[in-house]
């Protein structure tokens, strides 16, 4: 009898749990018509799957965006540079108490970042994502802590409208780029990344970066830290670090979340889709 009645309440868990992820599954398919989507954002929240595709990056920022939060008149208002966008999500999860993994946070700020331009800019979302998609590299989470690099290019800048950062950072005196630490679980140690980070050009000669590592983000859980290292475009002998002949570089940072290395290369010239 005793075995019955667990198999009974057991069955009924079960039930009411389908009920439950059907029931959210088709509210959620309002945001892009696509049930398969509800499970591969559900794989991906809980880390049973690392990557996803655009269209899934796109159904994760609607449906949270949208869905839950506002309408989209909201955002087709607002006005932020790439280096905004960060801020405005860490609001929207910390006063707006919308719950969100860190995983799909950092999905959805890279979505407003390639998606969402100031209203400076003169370039479509397409042809920003096209060059971003040329520029972001990613390690997609290793050592429970992934990394995601931007090349940060002055035609990345001009063409986001982030001029200010432009000049900021002295993007056409250095080598520029936005590094974003996210976390799985617990909180990120305090890296120099300056420290850890190194220029590999294909011939194997290694520059350091400038002193400094420039945390222009950071949330108030210490689950995400964006920053600026810069390399000199010069070596010491006066040389181009990135000439005409160099084929390939790598950017590595070592010693983050006990994992010895993370290269993270781009091919060279790199391919600006053609308005850029």
């Amino acid at each position: 009898m005793r075995r019955l009645i667990i198999s009974i309440i057991l069955l009924v868990i079960i039930i009411a749990g389908i009920g439950i992820f059907l029931t959210m599954s088709l509210g959620a398919t309002s945001a892009s018509g696509d049930i398969s989507s509800v499970g591969r954002m559900m794989l991906f929240r809980y880390g049973i799957v690392k990557s996803i595709a655009p269209k899934d990056e796109r159904f994760i920022f609607e449906y949270n965006c949208f869905k839950r939060c506002h309408s989209r008149d909201v955002i087709d208002r607002a006005n932020h540079t790439p280096f905004e966008w960060a801020a405005v999500v860490d609001r929207m999860r910390s006063a707006n108490n919308v719950e969100l993994k860190d995983r799909e946070a950092a999905v959805i700020i890279r979505h407003l970042q390639t998606t969402r331009l100031p209203l400076v800019s003169s370039l479509s979302s397409d042809i920003v994502q096209k060059m971003f998609k040329q520029l972001w590299k990613s390690d997609f989470g290793e050592g429970d802590v992934y990394i995601d690099v931007v090349y940060s290019t002055p035609e990345y800048f001009k063409a986001t409208g982030a001029l200010s950062h432009l000049e900021r950072f002295k993007a056409d005196e250095y080598l520029v780029f936005l590094i974003n630490l996210t976390v799985h679980t617990g909180k990120l140690a305090p890296y120099k990344i300056d420290e850890l980070a190194v220029i590999r050009d294909d011939k194997g000669r290694e520059i350091r970066p400038v002193e400094g590592w420039e945390i222009i983000f950071e949330t108030g859980d210490n689950h995400h830290r964006e920053g600026i290292i810069r390399f000199p475009k010069k070596d010491s002998a006066g040389k181009p670090v990135i000439d005409k002949d160099t084929k390939s570089f790598e950017l590595i940072i070592k010693d983050v979340a006990r994992i010895k290395q993370r290269v993270f290369k781009w091919e060279l010239p790199i391919k600006y889709p053609e308005g850029v």
